[in-house]
């Protein structure tokens, strides 16, 4: 488990990435810099933490050590397989919104003959 700091606490898994989820990242990266636009740099190829997010709007200075403690006794192994990423908005103080969802192109397997 990790934590984010800061005004938003983040509870996090972090993952082990393979190597075609580190050049998945770095092709989104350069597609939408582009043109050096302004982008979170926590996203950067050299920033970049994959993880799964398990909390963060409900959790707080109060309350993250119980959860961690809670957490941090459960044995988590998980594999997860990523088939697709979504392109995500989030106006303040709104919900979250799906903007699109694409699949992640899978290499093909030779099959000898």
């Amino acid at each position: 488990m990790g934590l984010f700091t800061g005004d938003k606490i983040t509870l996090y898994l972090p993952i082990k990435p393979t190597k075609e989820l580190l050049e998945f990242h770095l092709f989104l990266w350069n597609l939408v810099n582009v043109n050096n636009t302004k982008l979170n740099k926590y996203y950067s190829t050299t920033n970049w933490i994959p993880h799964i997010t398990l909390a963060v709007e409900d959790i707080n200075k109060e309350n993250v050590g119980t959860v961690v403690s809670y957490l941090s006794k459960k044995k988590l192994k998980l594999q997860i397989k990523l088939e697709s990423v979504s392109v995500v908005r989030r106006d303040i103080g709104k919900e979250i919104e799906i903007e699109n969802t694409y699949g992640i192109p899978r290499k093909s397997k030779k099959k000898s003959v």
